[in-house]
């Protein structure tokens, strides 16, 4: 009986093992590119502030503008002054006049005794003149937004203006949808809910029928308070949107309005601390240029030249900061795309 055929056997594979050590003259795989740590809030801002001061063309054009759009008010309200209150001096014996820190009310009465018409105008003109310094900042908050995040190597006022001018109606959107929002913070804060509350803190709902003054004072202070507090977090969000449009290349104002609130909600504190760091520092720069200006007795000149120059430095960082700190912190922009930026052909350029 013939003994069974068995079949051949298959050779087993055989295992290699690959490790990340360098053997007999192999080197080790190489992992990468440590990642770069995450930068604070005040990098984010003291970088801005570089950028902008890197950036003189754009910064003497903006200082300029804040100089000549003022006068537009200013200038009538001179001259109409000089017209109608030359002759007006100190009572002799009382305390001399310090214009224009200090003036007695009876000097605005005379004026506007002597002149009615003509302050009324200077005073009407104002809100048309904040309606147009409103809508001119989108251009402003759009092209430091740009050049922070897509143009980091562009220095010309003609690049800056073309980005603010291609991201204007965006931008624009952004802009009504939030007068809503501050309208609701004002009816909330002036309106029915305040008188309200009111009622069920004093008599009669008014700070005079308090039982103590300092109440109804503190009471009313709380309410300025809260009511700016609340117009500062709209334009917060209202930032936030925009840095969400400039970094991703969206131009959905309805859809960047909710990506800002829901990163809002994830990280409240290093928004609010950068943007109030912002703020701190220009309070700090006009409160030390009006010291400075006291005690070495600098002209007026010198005060209208570095309080515009400080205000423009530390409003376009707080752009560029926000900008920067909103791309690092998402999948946006030149962090989630090497080569995006500079080497990336940009968006069509508009005229402005």
């Amino acid at each position: 009986m013939s003994e069974e055929q068995t079949p051949p056997q298959k050779p087993m594979p055989t295992t290699m093992v690959v490790d990340a050590f360098p053997v007999e003259g192999r080197p080790a795989l190489d992992p990468g590119p440590a990642p770069a740590p995450e930068r604070s809030i005040a990098s984010h801002l003291f970088g801005g502030v570089a950028t902008v001061l890197a950036r003189p063309r754009i910064l003497v054009f903006l200082l300029l503008l804040s100089l000549v759009l003022p006068l537009v008010v200013a200038l009538p309200a001179f001259y109409s002054a000089q017209e109608h209150l030359p002759n007006f001096e100190a009572v002799p014996g009382g305390t001399a006049i310090d214009l224009p820190k200090e003036a007695p009310a009876w000097m605005f009465e005379e004026w506007l005794r002597k002149a009615p018409t003509e302050r009324e105008v200077a005073v009407q003109s104002l809100p048309a003149m904040m309606l147009l310094v409103s809508l001119f900042n989108l251009v402003i908050t759009a092209g430091w937004m740009r050049i922070a995040v897509k143009e980091r190597r562009a220095h010309s006022l003609r690049t800056f203006l073309q980005g603010g001018g291609h991201w204007f109606f965006p931008f624009l959107r952004t802009w009504i949808l939030g007068l809503p929002l501050f309208a609701l913070t004002t009816w909330i804060c002036w309106g029915t809910p305040a008188e309200w509350l009111f009622e069920q803190l004093m008599p009669d709902g008014k700070p005079d029928n308090a039982a103590s003054e300092n109440t109804g004072r503190w009471l009313e202070i709380l309410r300025q308070v809260i009511y700016l507090i609340g117009l500062w977090k709209i334009e917060m969000l209202l930032d936030l949107a925009r840095a969400s449009m400039i970094t991703g290349e969206r131009r959905s104002a309805l859809f960047a309005m909710g990506r800002a609130f829901g990163f809002w909600l994830r990280r409240p504190m290093p928004v609010f601390g950068l943007m109030g760091l912002g703020f701190g520092v220009e309070l700090f720069w006009i409160g030390g240029v009006e010291a400075i200006r006291d005690t070495f007795d600098w002209p007026m000149w010198s005060l209208l030249l570095l309080l515009p120059f400080g205000r423009n430095v530390l409003r376009g960082a707080r752009y560029v900061g926000l900008a920067t700190y909103y791309e690092a912190r998402t999948q946006d922009g030149f962090a989630a795309d090497p080569q995006s930026g500079e080497d990336k052909e940009g968006i069509p350029e508009m005229a402005f």
